[in-house]
C-alpha cells in the first residue's frame, strides 16, 4: 500500500511541477519523478506481467532519457560553435590566457529557432521528448500502458 501511495504522490508531484519548469534539466528531473511513479506503480501490483512492463519501462526510460541528455550535450556544441569563452589572467608580470568550455544550454528558449540550424538533431530530440512524453506511436507509450494494463488486470 505505501508503494500505491509513493507512486501517486510521485506521479502528481513530478507533473505538477513539471510544468512550472523553464530550464531543461530541471523540466527533465521532474520527468524523472513523474516516470519513477511509474516504476513504483508496477512494482506495487507484484504480478508476473507487472515485473515484465517494470522491466521494459527501466530499458526503455534509460535508452530515451541517455538519448536526450546526449542530443541536449550535442546541441549544446553546436549553438556554441566558438566553443570557448577566452580569459586572460594576469599575475604580476606573467599573464595566462586560459579557454573556458561552456557547452551547457539552460533554459528551453535557448532551443527556438533550433530546428532550421540543424533539423536532424531537432527532429530527434522532438521524437525523444514525444515518447518520454508517452505520445501513442513511440516507445514510451508502449511502456506506460504496459505498467496501466498490469494494474488494470490486477484490480487498481
Amino acid at each position: 500500500m505505501l508503494l500505491l501511495i509513493s507512486s501517486l504522490f510521485s506521479l502528481i508531484v513530478g507533473t505538477i511541477l513539471g510544468l512550472a519548469q523553464t530550464r531543461i534539466k530541471r523540466l527533465l528531473a521532474y520527468s524523472t519523478i513523474s516516470h519513477l511513479g511509474f516504476i513504483l506503480l508496477a512494482l506495487a501490483i507484484n504480478t508476473e506481467q507487472s515485473v515484465d512492463s517494470f522491466i521494459f519501462y527501466i530499458i526503455q526510460y534509460s535508452l530515451t532519457n541517455l538519448n536526450i541528455f546526449l542530443i541536449i550535450l550535442a546541441l549544446g556544441f553546436i549553438l556554441n560553435k566558438q566553443g570557448s569563452i577566452r580569459k586572460n589572467y594576469s599575475m604580476g608580470m606573467n599573464s595566462i590566457n586560459i579557454y573556458l568550455f561552456d557547452f551547457d544550454v539552460r533554459y528551453l528558449y535557448n532551443y527556438k529557432g533550433l530546428l532550421f540550424s540543424n533539423p536532424i538533431l531537432s527532429f530527434s530530440f522532438v521524437i525523444c521528448l514525444f515518447s518520454m512524453a508517452g505520445i501513442p506511436p513511440l516507445l514510451g507509450f508502449f511502456s506506460k500502458q504496459f505498467v496501466l494494463l498490469a494494474a488494470i488486470e490486477s484490480g487498481y
